[in-house]
């Protein structure tokens, strides 16, 4: 009996290593966006320290202008710093939705071809099941024919 070949074997390679393109675009952008996350909380505390510290020269009765000045410089940095890192996240939060769409794409891609592949399979085998009775059945009837002959002759 010959064996299965699916006729778009080759597409469903292809499929396969674009899936696993896909699968590690993923798991690099979650990668990016676990770095970016770590670095908005890091400008967070930055920001929150500075307050911080403003608060506490406040406190203390500095208002020396020069004191001042410099802690709300800080601020600034920070709070800038921490929007960068705001928008950095924002994007790569978009990145990673990107990336699990076109995943999806790609796995119902792969998918729908393995489904056909297993259904070319499936009517393959049936066909060869076919096959094989018709050939069984012939060979029954060649035994029977052959029977049938040796009791009309006498011998």
């Amino acid at each position: 009996m010959k064996r299965f070949q699916f006729r778009l074997q080759k597409v469903l390679d292809v499929r396969a290593l674009v899936l696993q393109d896909a699968k590690r675009a993923m798991a690099r952008s979650l990668g990016e966006l676990d770095a970016l996350e770590v670095a908005r909380e890091l400008c967070r505390v930055q920001l929150r320290q500075a307050e911080e510290a403003i608060a506490q020269r406040l406190a203390e009765g500095q208002w020396e202008p020069r004191f001042l000045l410099a802690l709300h410089g800080d601020l600034n940095r920070t709070d800038k710093a921490h929007q960068c890192a705001e928008a950095a996240h924002a994007s790569g939060t978009l990145k990673v939705e990107r990336a699990r769409e076109e995943l999806l794409k790609r796995r119902t891609e792969a998918e729908s071809l393995e489904v056909l592949r297993r259904r070319a399979e499936e009517s393959w085998e049936e066909n060869m099941r076919r096959l094989d009775m018709a050939d069984m059945d012939e060979l029954a009837s060649v035994r029977h024919m052959r029977r049938r002959l040796e009791e009309k002759t006498p011998c």
